[in-house]
């Protein structure tokens, strides 16, 4: 996920007359983890206190991360107030986030084949995402990974829906159970799987609930 990340400068400007021209320059790098942050867009914006802002300058990082930016314009005011507008993939306040969860389903002493697994992300603000979702194999495991970009952490759940010791009822068991928060990472890739083991399906989970659609 891009996130805008908006840097304001404010730049102390000598000359007092009105209209006099000013001028800015600033350069820098941008790293994205350890790695450079190429081909991304910086700019450099006035933000007038009287009418539309102004674009002062534009370019795209180099391959090592570097830009450098100069700009400047003719005002009435004495201070000029700068804006660094940079589209920065997967760094700052929507980071991306990762998790991995792996494990093996029994129903009883038999493997849970061919059952339906899920790993959601239940969000503070708005609708919860589902983050992956898979069958078991023949022999009943699994393995889920998936993650967001988000300002807020990850509240991973990991949901079960399946038939084990359920006789003829209509739909399908559903168990849900929070992977613990110490397995979500801050990074692109699963850097700590949650081993869950091997579990049993004929035990009765906590706040079980029914699922005709899944």
């Amino acid at each position: 996920m891009k996130a805008s990340l908006i840097l304001v400068l404010g730049v102390l400007v000598a000359g007092t007359f009105a209209f006099r021209q000013q001028s800015v320059g600033i350069r820098g790098r941008l790293l994205c983890g350890t790695q450079p942050l190429g081909d991304t867009q910086v700019k450099l914006w006035n933000k007038n206190k009287l009418g539309t802002d102004d674009q002062l300058a534009a370019a795209k990082t180099d391959a090592q991360g570097n830009y450098e930016l100069t700009g400047g314009v003719g005002s009435l005011f004495a201070s000029l107030i700068l804006v660094l507008g940079v589209l920065v993939a997967g760094a700052f306040a929507f980071r991306q986030q990762s998790v991995g969860i792996r494990g093996r389903l029994l129903c009883g002493t038999q493997p849970l084949a061919d059952t339906q697994v899920k790993l959601w992300n239940k969000n503070k603000l708005g609708t919860d995402d589902q983050l992956a979702a898979a069958k078991t194999d023949a022999q009943g495991n699994y393995e889920l990974t998936g993650g967001v970009g988000s300002l807020f952490g990850m509240n991973v759940h990991f949901k079960v829906y399946h038939d084990c010791d359920d006789g003829v009822k209509p739909c399908q068991r559903k168990v849900d159970l929070k992977v613990p928060d110490q397995y979500v990472t801050r990074t692109t890739d699963v850097e700590k799987w949650f081993d869950a083991g091997t579990m049993n399906m004929e035990f009765g989970f906590p706040d079980e609930e029914r699922s005709c659609i899944n």
